[in-house]
Formats: C-alpha cells, structure tokens, sequence
C-alpha cells in the first residue's frame, strides 16, 4: 500500500477498537506520523507497523494501551525520544524499534516492564548507560542493543536467576572491564556479543560456565591478558570471534578447532599463539644442542622466508589497494557465489542495493530481488545484524533441507555488507520472516 496517509487508517482502526485485538500493517509503505491524538484502546494487544516509511516521533499515547503485548516499530524513520510512558505497558513481552533514528537514552522506566521477554533497540543513536533496570528484568530473554552511541559500563548486576538466551551489545561506546557476573547467564546461548567497544582488562574465567553459548563476539575492543584455559567447557561454540584486541598466550584446547574455520577471527593479536601444537615444537627445539653450521642454514632460510613472505604480502597490499571500500571489519570473502558472480556484479545489477529491487525486509535485514546471467534470479538477503548473527544463519542454511525451503547458494562480506544469495523462489514469501 503505498503513500497511504495514516490519518484514515487509523479511524478505521478507531471504529473497530471494541472488537480488534491485532493490527499488522508491516511490510508496506505508510507514511508520515502517526497521529499524537491516539485514543485509549484497551483491546489491542498487537500493533506492528514495522518496515514502513513513519517518521516523527512515537506517540505518548501508545503508553495507554494497556493490553499491548506486542508492539513492533522496526525499520522506520522514527525520530526523538523513547517515550517513558511505554513503562507503563504491564503485558508488554516484545518491544521492538530497531532501526530507526532514535536518540536520548533508554528510559530506565522500561524496567516497570515486567513480562518483557524481548527488547531491540538496535541501529539506532541512543546515547546514555545502560539502565540497570532494563538488565535486571528476569523474564527477558533477548536483550539487542547494538549500533548505538551507549557509553558507560556493562551492568555488573547479571544474575543466575535471569532467562537472558541472548545479549547483543555490540558497535557502542561502552568501556570498562567485562563483568564476570555475565557468567551466570547460564541459558544463554544464541549469542554474546561485546564486539567494537572499549572494553579492557581480561576475558573473565566465568564464561566457563556459558556451556550452551553458541557465538561469542568480543572482537575490536581493548581486551588483554590470557583467554582463560577454563574456556575449553564452552562446548557449543559455534562462531568465536576475538581478533584486534591486545590477548597473549595459548587458545583453549575447543578453540583451536575453530582456527582453521574462522582464521580471521584471532587476527590482530600480535602475542597470541594461534597453534598450540607448533609452539610446542618450537620450545622442545630450543634445548637441543644444534651445531653453530646447522643454525646459521636455518637463519638463512628464515630470513630468505621473511623477504618472500614481505614481497608477497607487498604484492597481496599492492592488489587490494586497487579495490575500492575494502571492509574493514571482520573478514572479507565471496564464498562460492553461483554461477561466477562478483561482488561487482551484485552492486551493478542491483544499482548500489537500491530500494526498487527490495521484495521483503525482516528483523535481520533486507532482501532483494535480481536477474544474472540468462534469467536466472537470485534473493539476495543483506544483513541489518552483525558478524555472529551472520555467520550462524549461513552456517543454519548451509545445511538446511526442506521442501518449502529454498538452499543457500553462497554468500559475500565485503564493504561492511553482509549478504546471503538464495535461488528466487517465484510466488514465495519466506524471506519476510528471514
């Protein structure tokens, strides 16, 4: 429904308010502002305008809808302040307004909130700490609160009673030592993730006891010391990313496991020993009595190895300086595009992602509709999250197989995008809820 003016929806749904009890609007292209004189309507218990084109700022009055447990704004143009009054919301379980132009802080009200299970506040530029209501909330079980201007510290208050599966925090401002308390999340396990903070001082020995954690992202903050050897018990880990920070010594023995799948993810760690196996072989080495002969041949190898790996990584420099807005984030790569596409190739037949080849937006990200080569049409899904909520979704639709399921054909990270290509399935509408 495009352009449509909100002014005669919402009479409409002010004439149905005795007998509705859900309002989906999302996925079409509403405009304007919702209008400030919203009227009480005790029936409603599901609003979501998500994915639509409403701007100004959330109503005051939304707080007077007393029987609203789902109220979704995602993925508009909304701007100010988050009302204080939603707090007042006793039934509220999910929130989300993700995706928006939000600032100000988070209201600690929403701790008044006491049924919330869900809260995403993410891309955004809210500003402030973290209110310690928000964190103490033990029915919450997802907390997303990353893309934002968040300074302060990370709430040192998380306790074992808390239902918490996952804690997104990333891409903030937030600095000071990780709380060792967050080791008591212990149903935590879609995901943790600290990543592109100021975060110092040591990983903390307690994530020991986040056995169920799945992904673990504590890349680009300022984190030293050893990573706890006690980490080995965090069996489940899928995707652990800890690259430019200042770690030293030996990975966990489950970790080195995950080298050779995410290389990437341990960079930038000038003393930290990647494989344990060779540094072993290295220090039994050093007590051999080896004949000054021997060592000035090995010398030389070293030093002829030194000056070809510098040439190639020259050459390698050399090269990718020629390529434009290389991400600087995370790892770059195209793993197996169908049918030899590029990462050119995507940006030129969908003119830089423009909005007219979009076909569905979800919580997640964007997905749009193209054409390669002889017809063949592709769904390409651009990621709103980040790193680890990408890397798990390729790894889920890598090996997924059903009937009413379409495989994943590849995926490229480049640019700072991340991007899932599935084979366009006419008539299909399951990328809406990816």
């Amino acid at each position: 429904m495009g352009g449509t003016d909100l002014t005669v929806v919402f009479l409409l749904i002010y004439s149905l308010s005795h007998s509705l009890r859900r309002v989906i609007l999302a996925n079409n292209r509403f405009q304007g502002n919702i209008p400030e004189n919203l009227s009480l309507n005790p029936g409603i218990s599901y609003l979501d305008l998500s994915n639509n084109l409403f701007k100004g700022n959330i109503p005051l009055k939304l707080g007077a809808w007393n029987n609203l447990s789902m109220l979704d704004l995602s993925n508009n143009s909304f701007d100010g302040y988050i009302p204080s009054e939603l707090g007042s919301l006793d039934n509220l379980q999910k929130l989300r307004i993700s995706s928006n132009m939000l600032t100000g802080p988070i209201p600690s009200a929403l701790g008044n909130c006491t049924k919330l299970l869900s809260l995403d506040l993410s891309l955004n530029s809210l500003s402030g700490k973290i209110p310690l209501e928000i964190v103490r909330l033990e029915k919450l079980q997802n907390l997303v609160l990353s893309g934002n201007k968040l300074t302060g510290k990370i709430p040192d208050s998380f306790t074992s009673t808390q239902s918490l599966l996952e804690l997104q925090l990333g891409d903030n401002i937030l600095e000071g030592q990780i709380p060792v308390t967050l080791g008591n999340l212990q149903y935590i396990y879609l995901a943790l993730n600290l990543s592109n903070n100021k975060l110092t001082g040591e990983i903390p020995a307690t994530f020991s006891n986040l056995c169920k954690l799945q992904v673990l992202d504590l890349s680009r903050n300022s984190l030293s010391g050893q990573i706890p050897l006690a980490l080995s018990s965090m069996i489940s880990l899928s995707f652990v990313n800890v690259s430019f920070n200042q770690l030293s010594g030996n990975l966990p023995a489950n970790w080195i496991k995950l080298v050779a799948q995410l290389p990437n993810s341990f960079q930038g760690n000038p003393n930290l020993i990647i494989n344990n196996e060779i540094e072993k072989k290295h220090r039994s080495k050093s007590t051999w009595r080896i004949p000054l002969v021997t060592i000035a041949c090995i010398l030389s190898l070293i030093g002829g190895a030194l000056l070809a790996s510098r040439y190639l990584a020259a050459r390698k420099a050399h090269k990718l300086s020629a390529v434009s807005r290389i991400s600087k984030r995370g790892f770059d790569s195209t793993g197996g595009l169908p049918e030899d596409l590029t990462y050119e190739d995507i940006l030129r037949v969908t003119e830089d992602l423009s909005d007219k080849y979009v076909i569905g937006r979800g919580r997640n990200g964007t997905v749009y509709k193209t054409e390669f080569g002889k017809g063949k049409c592709w769904a390409l899904k651009k990621f709103n999250l980040y790193e680890s909520s990408f890397f798990l979704e390729m790894k889920i639709m890598s090996f997924v197989r059903h009937r009413n399921l379409v495989r994943m054909a590849g995926y490229c990270c480049r640019d700072g995008f991340r991007m899932i290509i599935y084979e366009y399935m006419a008539g299909g509408t399951w990328w809406n809820t990816v």
